[in-house]
């Protein structure tokens, strides 16, 4: 197969990674970052390719590795092209890459690509969607080249499961972003909290159903809470932030329907 991936980023690197593994594969790469074009370049032995040369090459399948906002603009350089086109987004619909594009395709893996070299994607669900039997054929056949497990879906079940990633990833980053700062303002060692990080998402990982919710808010201990409100006094927004979080797990643990 002739393949691209258009984009230098974190996800292009990690899929790049992956394809370069299959011997039977024709790898190019594009993208406007020339210093990471040719890092990708070497790295992983593909083809460095510019938009002006792209009918040149008989490409099977385009992946656009770029922000979904950009998906439709650049999915214009293979109007005149026979491959089929697809992005790797969770939130853009199908149609982010236009209908008259006749073969496009969705590749999303539900995955957090901060670390391309740690990924690992025997592990990773990818959530496919077609526009034509051309473009499920070359897709299921390409994924059974790289060997990962595919899932059919829509644009609507595809935007849910992306809001659930947001809320497991980059949520649960930014409260972790948070207690660094407030330990870094109140000259704490972050260290010490390093094995509750990893034991709650051990827990969070080995706990599919009922997974308990803990601490002062969950058991109602009013007197802990309000100490923690006075810690907070002298920064607003995280007093704020803090008690929409206690305010929520109360109301939860007094659902009978959630276990705490």
């Amino acid at each position: 197969m002739n393949i691209m991936v258009m984009g230098t980023g974190k996800v292009a690197e990690s899929l790049l990674m992956r394809i370069s593994e299959s011997s039977c594969v024709n790898l190019f790469v594009s993208g406007r970052n020339e210093e990471r074009l040719t890092y990708l370049s070497k790295k992983f032995h593909t083809h460095i390719t510019y938009p002006q040369n792209f009918l040149q090459i008989p490409l099977d399948l385009v992946f656009l590795a770029v922000n979904d906002d950009v998906i439709s603009e650049k999915a214009k350089f293979f109007f005149d092209c026979s491959a089929v086109v697809c992005h790797l987004s969770g939130a853009a619909p199908l149609n982010s890459i236009p209908e008259k594009l006749k073969h496009r395709a969705v590749f999303y893996p539900l995955q957090t690509f901060a670390r391309p070299q740690g990924v690992n994607w025997d592990e990773i669900p990818v959530f496919t969607q077609f526009s034509s039997e051309r473009s499920k054929l070359i897709l299921e056949h390409f994924s059974k080249i790289i060997r990962v497990n595919t899932y059919p879906t829509s644009d609507e079940e595809r935007i849910k499961i992306h809001l659930c990633a947001v809320w497991i990833n980059n949520f649960t980053r930014l409260i972790h972003l948070k207690a660094k700062m407030l330990c870094q303002e109140w000259k704490l060692n972050f260290t010490y909290f390093l094995p509750l990080i990893l034991e709650t998402h051990t827990i969070i990982s080995e706990t599919v159903e009922d997974l308990p919710l803990t601490g002062p808010a969950a058991r109602g201990d009013f007197k802990t809470l309000q100490n923690h409100f006075e810690c907070l006094d002298s920064n607003p927004e995280d007093l704020e932030l803090y008690k929409i979080l206690s305010q929520y797990i109360y109301r939860l643990t007094k659902d009978k329907s959630v276990k705490s």
